[in-house]
């Protein structure tokens, strides 16, 4: 019986050492950041050693927060690259905004320090020729709203510019 107990207890504790070392994976798969007086955020999908690391990366994620909805939606998918040097790391991405009345797709740049993972962002929205800047800091990983709130789709219609 004593037997029994202890292999319960051993089965117990390594199922906690998984899901503990699962839960700190899936953490650390993501690096984010947030700007504009962190009402903004930006989660990328790659590690950390993405933006520490020489080389040049990928830098899929989701921007959400204080953005202005755009035909409906909350967040929306980044696509970009990231660029580490010893002395610099440059992060080039688009959050692909829908294109609407009032939205679009902008173009965003961050030159940072590798020690501290902060800089200046730069941005330019070319549909609405309009640019902005903000700091720009790492930080911890907010959760991005959950899927949903889409308008109904309406059929045949079009943009102001007819598409």
């Amino acid at each position: 019986m004593q037997q029994r107990i202890s292999r319960a207890r051993r089965s117990m504790a390594g199922a906690i050492a998984i899901a503990a070392g699962l839960a700190m994976t899936q953490a650390q798969a993501s690096t984010c950041f947030s700007a504009f007086s962190g009402s903004v955020h930006y989660n990328f999908e790659d590690p950390l050693t993405s933006f520490t690391t020489p080389g040049t990366y990928s830098a899929p994620g989701v921007a959400f927060g204080g953005l202005s909805p755009c035909a409906g939606l909350k967040k929306w998918p980044i696509v970009g690259t990231v660029t580490v040097t010893a002395s610099s790391v440059v992060l080039a991405y688009r959050v692909l905004s829908v294109d609407a009345a009032g939205c679009g797709a902008v173009d965003e740049i961050v030159g940072m320090t590798p020690k501290k993972l902060s800089g200046t962002l730069q941005l330019h929205n070319d549909r609405n020729n309009f640019s902005n800047s903000s700091a720009f800091a790492s930080g911890t990983c907010t959760t991005p709203p959950p899927e949903g709130g889409f308008f109904p789709a309406v059929l045949d219609a079009k943009d102001p510019q007819g598409n």
